[in-house]
């Protein structure tokens, strides 16, 4: 990205210091959008026979194909590792890590291990193989407690209706954006509201911790007295968060899109593509956390930049030569 250094503002004080991660929630994610490599180097190196084809029915990893093609891993599994098998009590969860550690229960033959040494294993390989892989390692202990609860968000429902509700199209709801349901709430509300979970990267793209959106009952937009407000979850003063951004589109590309909020960024990216087909999706970002617009580093292979702002007064600083656009609304 870069090695310039830039100021970083310590990040809000907790009321009380997070916990200590476990090996596996820090496992989890440092591994974040390295499943694809992870279960490829399983298959060639441990011989665990599965093929990373996210959707696919294929045969269970633990029990091959005695009961035809029950296994597939879910759709986001390139991120999160996940997948589920319809004829194994272990092989289901939300992420790679778990996901191993029931295979590894449900061999067959007398093969099978006990829920701890199963999850001790599979935590061994992927840190074997994030060695192997050179992965970087985690932005800081905190940000394993804070994005293993972004992980641990699965009500798709929510980010995908409250989006619907602000007009925009969805199509494949971006990888960063996650939503919990209504849940039971202390003290004088009954419940909490759903929220949409979006995940937030350092300026070096390691995840950090999640920034999250109280809704209504209904999926909109929570109304301003309403319980909750919208807020990123803080790291104990750990790591700054200057130059944080959520990542919502293309990886790699020549546009970048830079917005002040995650609807804003999506409308963005939508009007571009209308606009301009013929150049492929956009690198989208969100600045909701982390110093504004004028905090950003721009990747360097990026020759483009089209800042969509509030109407406000906003200092542009770009960190690359580049082609830049300021569009107000």
């Amino acid at each position: 990205m870069t090695d310039q250094a830039y100021p970083q503002p310590p990040a809000r004080p907790t009321k009380k210091p997070l916990r200590a991660p476990s090996p596996a929630e820090i496992a989890k994610v440092r591994l974040l959008g390295h499943w694809s490599g992870f279960f490829t180097w399983l298959n060639e190196t441990k011989r665990l026979e599965v093929s990373f084809f996210p959707g696919e029915p294929q045969a269970c990893p633990a029990h091959g194909g005695a009961s035809g093609e029950a296994f597939r891993f879910f759709p986001d599994a390139d991120f999160t590792g996940g997948g589920i098998c319809n004829s194994c009590a272990h092989v289901r969860a939300a992420n790679g890590i778990d996901l191993v550690a029931g295979i590894l229960q449900d061999l067959p033959d007398g093969h099978g291990l006990a829920a701890e040494a199963a999850l001790a294993q599979s935590v061994a390989w992927a840190d074997e193989y994030a060695l192997e892989a050179d992965l970087p390692p985690l932005a800081c202990p905190a940000s394993a407690v804070q994005v293993g609860r972004w992980l641990q968000a699965d009500h798709n429902e929510a980010p995908t209706r409250y989006l619907i509700s602000r007009g925009l199209a969805v199509g494949r709801l971006p990888a960063a954006l996650r939503g919990i349901a209504t849940m039971p709430a202390k003290g004088r509300f009954k419940t909490k509201p759903p929220q949409v979970l979006a995940l937030v990267r350092a300026p070096d793209g390691r995840p950090i911790t999640y920034h999250y959106i109280p809704l209504s009952e209904h999926y909109g937009r929570a109304p301003e007295d309403a319980p909750g407000k919208k807020g990123t979850a803080p790291l104990d003063k750990q790591i700054g968060i200057a130059g944080a951004y959520i990542e919502l589109g293309a990886e790699h590309a020549a546009t970048l899109i830079v917005a002040e909020g995650v609807e804003t960024a999506l409308a963005g990216a939508e009007l571009f593509a209308r606009a301009r087909p013929e150049a492929g999706p956009p690198r989208v970002r969100a600045i909701q956390v982390g110093g504004g617009l004028k905090s950003q580093v721009i990747p360097p292979d990026v020759q483009e930049v089209i800042y969509l702002m509030d109407r406000d007064p906003t200092a542009l600083r770009t960190r690359t030569p580049c082609t830049s656009f300021a569009l107000k609304f």
